[in-house]
């Protein structure tokens, strides 16, 4: 773990409660994406954490994202870069739902 204190943080974030109120589990799983990815808690991994995490999420609230591996790959790469926020990760999540 690189950062314990980054994670501790997102997992303890005052508006994660506020998240858990949010509408629909799309925001949800782009917000614990984005932050995953861009606070970098981990050593190595945290856009694949990150990503996992977000897909595994939609996954259980019956959410299916239809696209190529390259789709998803360049909007995580991204992300990770500082190019894409994280209102055009939820946009994006939205124009792929099956």
């Amino acid at each position: 773990m690189k950062d314990y204190w980054s994670l501790r943080w997102l997992l303890h974030f005052k508006s994660l409660r506020l998240i858990l109120h949010i509408q629909p589990f799309s925001k949800k799983a782009a917000r614990l994406g984005y932050c995953l990815i861009m606070n970098h808690p981990f050593i190595d991994g945290n856009k694949r954490i990150g990503t996992h995490a977000m897909l595994t999420f939609l996954a259980i609230n019956g959410i299916e994202i239809s696209c190529t591996q390259k789709e998803l790959s360049d909007i995580i790469l991204d992300v990770a870069a500082g190019k894409t926020s994280y209102d055009d990760l939820l946009n994006w999540l939205l124009n792929h739902q099956e």
